[in-house]
């Protein structure tokens, strides 16, 4: 059951610990930009417009992250409790929670790092610790790509437990999100502060985009087959609870798969569009798209959850209706003491009596209750 109390107290210190963050960043922005030699290379135009835009990332970055955090709490609160079966999405929602605190701590770091190199201060120690932190930044982020794609395909997989063909096609599907991601990581590891071309975005977005595409898919048509074979068959009492139910997490699945495949395709053309500018639309895309990753799973599994403790209140309240007695009347409690008190001396004294006496006994013992 998805109780209100730990739900809201997990929310509560997600957001006290991305509040937290969001200070602790902003002192570590402030010291460093006191550091800064500012009296012997003033800041140009184009300097104060890539700040702006530095900030602009981290602040919608941290915005992202926040509600991702809230939504992981809740949603593992809510699994917590469950079977062996929600052991995957337990997993994979804490790893990209943990995936999502590395981005967010690790992506102000950077431009904290990259702002000496402006004014010319180490700039060849500062190239090799901002490549080593590109590293896991990019890691990290198409972790998270992986792992949302992961619960897309393991929820179609589970509904389509009959069909080795779907189960095949969703398998080469993933497999050819993983080639893509490692083959995009590769030239993104290999161009760093370059940009990458318009075919190697494609190489990362197209095959995670399919892998949505031919999951949701799969998904819809479950949806439409239970609509057209199972639903019909169902009557009365049974249609209007446990079939409501089943097909509005269906409809859950698939309406959200369609937004997040909606999601990819504008990613997609906002990156083919950019022009391998340091700070562009894509750039802030790129950097909020991994929390939007893990959002995604996490609202669905929140909602499938609330969903399925409403059914089992429902439930229970059903049962405790059923079994429901009402008090009698105080003139039916009299009557009824009566009777059983006259029972209970009938019974007494055919049970005390050792032997009954013949009919034609000339003497009798009287009825009488053993105290």
């Amino acid at each position: 059951m998805l109780d209100r109390a730990p739900v809201s107290y997990t929310v509560n210190v997600a957001v006290s610990a991305h509040s937290g963050i969001i200070m602790v960043l902003s002192l570590c922005f402030a010291i460093s930009f006191a550091r800064l030699p500012m009296a012997l290379t003033p800041l140009s135009s184009q300097d104060v417009a890539n700040w702006q835009n530095v900030f602009v990332q981290v602040g919608v970055d941290q915005l992202f992250y926040g509600v991702q955090a809230a939504l992981s709490f809740a949603a593992l609160s809510a699994l917590a409790k469950k079977d062996e079966a929600s052991r995957l999405p337990f997993i994979v929602i804490g790893a990209l929670l943990i995936s999502s605190t590395v981005v967010a701590g690790l992506c102000p770091s950077f431009y904290i790092v990259w702002a000496p190199s402006l004014f010319s201060a180490s700039p060849s120690d500062v190239h090799a610790l901002l490549a080593r932190m590109n590293v896991v930044l990019s890691l990290t982020k198409r972790l998270n790509y992986l792992l949302s794609d992961l619960i897309v395909v393991w929820r179609a997989w589970v509904l389509w437990s009959g069909p080795r063909v779907a189960r095949a096609l969703l398998l080469v599907c993933m497999t050819g999100s993983v080639v893509g991601v490692l083959v995009e990581l590769v030239w993104a590891l290999e161009h760093f502060m370059i940009g990458v071309s318009a075919s190697h975005t494609v190489a990362l977005y197209v095959p995670l985009l399919v892998t949505n595409l031919v999951a949701t898919a799969l998904i819809g048509v479950q949806v439409w087959s239970y609509r057209r074979n199972i639903k019909r068959s169902l009557r009365g009492a049974v249609r209007a609870g446990g079939a409501a139910r089943v097909e509005t997490i269906l409809f859950l699945l698939v309406e959200s798969g369609v937004v997040y495949c909606g999601l990819w395709v504008a990613f997609l053309i906002i990156a083919l569009k950019a022009n391998n500018e340091p700070f562009s639309a894509s750039t802030v895309m790129g950097n909020i798209f991994h929390s939007i990753a893990g959002i995604y799973p996490c609202f669905v599994v929140f909602v499938v959850e609330a969903n399925k403790a409403k059914a089992d209140r429902s439930v229970r309240s059903e049962k405790e209706l059923s079994v429901l007695r009402f008090t009698p009347s105080p003139a039916v409690r009299e009557n009824a003491c009566s009777a059983t008190t006259t029972t209970i001396l009938v019974d007494s004294s055919t049970e005390n009596d050792d032997s009954i006496a013949p009919a034609d006994a000339p003497e009798r013992r009287p009825l009488m209750a053993t105290s």
